[in-house]
Order: structure tokens, then sequence, then C-alpha cells
């Protein structure tokens, strides 16, 4: 069971967007029925295209261990999903989906039980990294991410920030000047819900 979120939309300058996505290198959350398989979870809850994970998705780590078969991994909670473009050298190759060399690791790959849709919601977290990073990290943070709620205030009250986010919203209610300070008190969930967009595009 998902709890209730608290809600937070900025618009930011550029470099503040950059940060933004730099940092989701650690991790986010999106929301996902039980059961669907990691491909499905993919394409159809995160809008990546079969496409594009063919051609540039060439490694995938669930519960930091590696993947091959996507369509057999099923989404459970607490699950750890990280997405990553080539890596190099002979380590990267190991890792990568169907590799040749992926008979080098079968020690450590992932294999995932048949889970069964059980109907509920859960919280599935998500590193990007490299190419999948710059390419597909804008698009989540446009459509809106779970994010833990002390990280995320770490974040913001870290000092990057300052004059960067013009405006923000919290819960619906818009604040009449924005500070980054004592974030705490604005928030009450464990988990904040949140969306940027850039200045001159919003």
């Amino acid at each position: 069971m998902i709890p209730e979120a608290d809600m937070l939309k900025m618009v930011v300058s550029e470099n503040a967007f950059s940060e933004f996505l730099r940092s989701l290198q650690n991790g986010f959350y999106v929301k996902s029925p039980e059961g669907i398989s990691v491909k499905d979870f993919l394409t159809e809850i995160c809008g990546i295209t079969e496409e594009y994970i063919e051609e540039n998705v060439k490694t995938v780590f669930i519960n930091n261990k590696p993947a091959d078969k996507l369509h057999q991994v099923f989404i459970v909670p607490d699950m750890i999903c990280a997405l990553s473009g080539a890596m190099p050298g002979l380590v990267g190759a190991m890792m990568r989906m169907g590799s040749f060399y992926s008979v080098l690791r079968e020690g450590i790959t992932c294999d995932s039980p048949e889970s069964g849709k059980s109907g509920d919601e859960v919280l599935v977290k998500i590193k990007l990294f490299n190419k999948i990073l710059y390419d597909k990290g804008p698009e989540f943070l446009f459509k809106g991410i779970y994010a833990d709620r002390a990280d995320l205030i770490s974040l913001l009250e870290s000092g990057v920030f300052e004059n960067e986010i013009s405006e923000m919203e919290i819960n619906k209610k818009k604040m009449k000047k924005v500070i980054l300070n004592n974030l705490s008190i604005e928030f009450k969930s464990h988990i904040i819900y949140y969306r940027v967009e850039v200045i001159g595009n919003s």
C-alpha cells in the first residue's frame, strides 16, 4: 500500500534542472502495479518504447543484479531497477543484456520467480545512468516522480538552488516567496511527488 504523498511543483532555471537531472542517478520512484513484467513496467508505465530499449538500454540491474530477460522478471515491492547504456571494458560487456560474456556472471544474474498480479500498487525505485539519464531523465522530471522526503529536502536545502527556483507550489498552494530552508515543516508524508518545469518552457 502506497502512503499518501505530498505534492511539489517547481519552475526552475536550466542550471537547477541539470542538478535535478543528475540527482536521478541516486534513485527516484515510479508507481506501478505489482506483478507486471519489468518490460511492461518500462514500456507501459514509464513510457519508454521497445525500440529505445532495444537500441539504447544495454544494461539493466534489478536489485543490483544484472538482468537479461526483462519479460521474465516481475515487479515486486521494494524493487530497484537501474538502467544504463553501454558500459566500457570487459565488465561492461559481461553485464550487458544478452551478451556473449553473460555466462561469466551466471551466479549473480537476476533470476526472479513469477509474481502474481495482486492488483496492489508499489513504488519501484529507478536509477538512470549515462545516455539513459540524459535521454529519459527530463521526461520523468516533466511528468512527475516520487522521492524520499528526507533526500529531496536535503537536496533542496543544499545551497545549489539559491535563486535558481522561481516558483514553488506545495500541495497545490503557491508560495509567495521561495524559501529553501526549513522545508521539512511544509511536508508531512515520507514521500513527495514532484515535477519540474524549466523557466520559459512552462
